[in-house]
């Protein structure tokens, strides 16, 4: 990992980045990003190509591991989210800043450089393992299948359904299952598995969606569970793995490469315009989640999401306008590169609305997939894109150390890419 440390000497020569035209009116695009991007990465592949596929495939593993969290206390208690969240801004304000940690989210989970400190990594592991621990905690007792059985009775079906929760009044309504086995199932068990009885009730009001396993719903639950759990054993052994690749490589250093305009080919277009397409993708796919949220009565998610939704457009938005990011996405294709004022308003929904936005679905999955086909089908897409965007985020922007650069324009000399001390 440590081959990232050659890009340093030739990183430095550009203390500062050109103004991107989204700040300067109407100069013209600039794709000074993009090009040191390119350089940083030619040059962690130069010396140790496997490490650069390894530590990829440890950030995708570590974005399904945290998912672990919301999964829990998705069948447990909605307070370990506040719990968890606490915790990693403790950590992310003292390693990081808490102005850093609230301006780009992703740094609760993750950390700038090539290789985290080991502190940071047995702390986010611990805390992941602590998740999975919790449901040893789940089971109410001997009552587990007596409360089970109450959710399928066929007494007093449809009545005193106002008493619910919004989102199961109109399941209850249609006598899915009666009201009093809810009541009497948040009467009986204690407050840290309380989430039990959502689930419980969210399975039943499915009329099988959840419970059946080969349902649409089902694959995507089994598939977060068992993928988060998966991962979290993986990175172990992983870890170890990784620290056969520091290297003693050799690395020379980065030579600056001709940068002469050359004609985009066809194929770079292309990837450059699905890029883009998958950044519209998961803002579309964001909001159509807020909206059902409060369609389907979960209006506390529904105000969690758009909060979160206009934290992330709100930066967007603040120094550029849409016309602004209209001409810097045509700029990029004809470019067949990502220019950098797209990449600096881009920036927010991978650093923002991407990471926050993946941990609230995955917890409300279970609750919203009852709601509707489409419900199932937008929020499977989204999550699923969420990952990707997460992933990507997290190896440009802080395994290529790009986060100060795309965010100022200017290299931040006191920070090296390269491996983290390991107290």
């Amino acid at each position: 990992m440590q081959t990232l440390r050659s890009v340093v000497a030739t990183a430095s020569s550009y203390s500062a980045f050109p103004c991107s035209p989204c700040s300067s009116g109407m100069a013209e695009p600039t794709f000074y990003i993009s090009k040191e991007a390119a350089r940083r990465e030619s040059a962690s592949k130069e010396g140790a190509p496997c490490c650069t596929v390894l530590a990829y495939v440890i950030i995708v593993l570590e974005v399904m591991a945290w998912l672990a969290i919301p999964i829990v206390a998705s069948v447990s208690s909605a307070y370990l989210l506040p719990l968890a969240f606490g915790l990693l801004l403790l950590v992310a304000t003292v390693q990081e800043g808490l102005a850093a940690a609230l301006k780009d989210p992703i740094l609760l989970f993750f950390r700038r450089g090539a290789t985290p400190s080991c502190s940071f990594r047995l702390f986010s592991l611990g805390l992941r393992l602590v998740a999975p621990a919790w449901l040893i905690r789940l089971n109410p007792g001997h009552d587990r299948l007596r409360l089970v059985a109450h959710f399928h009775s066929s007494r007093d079906l449809g009545h005193h359904c106002n008493h619910l929760p919004g989102w199961l009044q109109e399941s209850c309504e249609d006598g899915r299952f009666p009201a009093w086995a809810y009541t009497q199932c948040m009467e009986t068990v204690a407050w840290y598995v309380s989430g039990w009885c959502n689930y419980l009730a969210s399975t039943t009001a499915a009329g099988g969606q959840l419970a059946n396993r080969s349902s649409p719903a089902s694959i995507v639950i089994d598939l977060l569970i068992y993928g988060s759990m998966f991962a979290l054993l993986s990175l172990v052994f992983l870890y170890g793995l990784e620290t056969c690749c520091s290297s003693d490589a050799n690395p020379r250093p980065t030579e600056s490469k001709d940068e002469t305009a050359t004609t985009p080919g066809l194929m770079q277009k292309l990837l450059v315009a699905k890029d883009i397409f998958l950044v519209a993708l998961d803002f579309l796919l964001d909001s159509s989640c807020v909206a059902t949220f409060f369609l389907a009565g979960h209006r506390f998610f529904g105000a969690v999401a758009l909060g979160i939704l206009l934290w992330s457009v709100g930066q967007q938005v603040a120094d550029h306008s849409v016309h602004a990011i209209y001409s810097e996405a045509v700029a990029s294709i004809r470019a067949g590169v990502l220019s950098d004022g797209f990449m600096k308003v881009t920036r927010f929904e991978k650093s923002v609305e991407a990471p926050l936005s993946l941990m609230l679905q995955v917890y409300a999955y279970p609750y919203v997939s009852i709601s509707s086909t489409y419900a199932v089908a937008s929020f499977s897409l989204s999550i699923f894109m969420s990952i990707y965007t997460v992933s990507g985020a997290a190896y440009k922007l802080l395994y290529l150390d790009l986060l100060p650069v795309v965010a100022s324009g200017q290299r931040e000399e006191s920070y090296a890419p390269m491996k983290q001390p390991r107290g």
